[in-house]
């Protein structure tokens, strides 16, 4: 961690943030992700965060945090230029596939009635030429992470969850934003994004994902395994190094610091180890001998 200038501006943004993060917990309340017990506002942060992580700024990322307000929530865009301004407005509606003619009707729960799923994604598609490029990284973003959990419940589940569209069609949208989005987004994210959007697709094909590696290529090693029956026994090293926690260590003059190093010493049983603290700061033990000691050795003569 490091400081940067602390002035008026950074303090208003961050202000703004917290309070988008503060109306999406609002908004999204009761909402969980598709198919699990997953707050949604899971996915909402670590949009917002990856927007930072990626090279956004603080105003995308409280666009990011609220980038499905519009079509998951009873706030229109209207609503959001009013709350947090015209800057996130302008993002937030950059973000989101539904048209304000979509949503004029209510269905009886009070959600908003969308469009037809390809009609949607079409007419997103269209939108995406034209896309400006502070939005593009929320989007791609938001894309991103829902790669990252499908990708994850297809290696480990073997199975992701069930969506109305397709996965011919859903597969389609994948390469078509893809494609929209390059030029666009920084390198590296699109770099992160091509990867994800490629394993998915691999795994998606795959009789059994589980048995690949997690970019979705062969595994040598089988792929992932999960844990069966009880769990293993800790190996003796820990319960070793739980038994020199609670012992009484005697101070001996056999560590030599080797010289210019900090994380190296030798005994003079001839092992040259890595410092393992043992209780407490300043405090060893030899890997090979066993020999304990604590304080600050002598440096070797170079």
């Amino acid at each position: 961690m490091q400081l940067q200038p602390l002035t008026k501006q950074l303090e208003d943004d961050h202000e703004a943030l917290a309070f988008a993060v503060k109306l999406a917990c609002r908004n999204h309340t009761a909402q969980v992700r598709k198919g699990t017990k997953i707050p949604y506002l899971s996915h909402l942060l670590q949009v917002a965060g990856m927007v930072l992580e990626y090279g956004g700024t603080l105003t995308q990322a409280a666009a990011g945090v609220l980038h499905d307000v519009i079509e998951d929530t009873t706030l229109d865009i209207d609503d959001v230029r009013l709350l947090c301004g015209p800057e996130v407005a302008k993002l937030v509606a950059a973000c989101t596939d539904t048209d304000p003619s979509d949503s004029a009707e209510r269905s009886e729960t009070g959600e908003k009635i969308k469009a037809p799923w390809r009609t949607r994604k079409e007419r997103y598609l269209t939108a995406l030429q034209t896309i400006d490029p502070a939005a593009a990284l929320i989007v791609g973003c938001d894309k991103l992470h829902n790669l990252n959990c499908q990708n994850a419940d297809l290696w480990h589940e073997g199975k992701t969850v069930e969506f109305n569209a397709s996965l011919a069609d859903r597969m389609w949208l994948a390469e078509a934003t893809l494609a929209a989005l390059c030029g666009l987004i920084p390198e590296r994210l699109l770099a992160d994004l091509t990867a994800a959007t490629h394993a998915w697709m691999r795994l998606q094909e795959a009789d059994d994902p589980r048995v690949l590696n997690r970019d979705g290529r062969p595994s040598k090693k089988g792929g992932f395994t999960p844990p069966t029956g009880p769990a293993e026994p800790r190996p003796a090293y820990f319960e070793e190094r739980r038994a020199l926690e609670s012992a009484e260590l005697e101070t001996t003059d056999r560590m030599i610091k080797l010289p210019g190093s900090e994380n190296h010493f030798r005994c003079d049983c001839g092992c040259n180890v890595f410092r393992h603290p043992v209780g407490f700061p300043l405090a060893f033990v030899c890997n090979s001998c066993k020999a304990r000691w604590t304080g600050e050795p002598p440096v070797e003569e170079s």
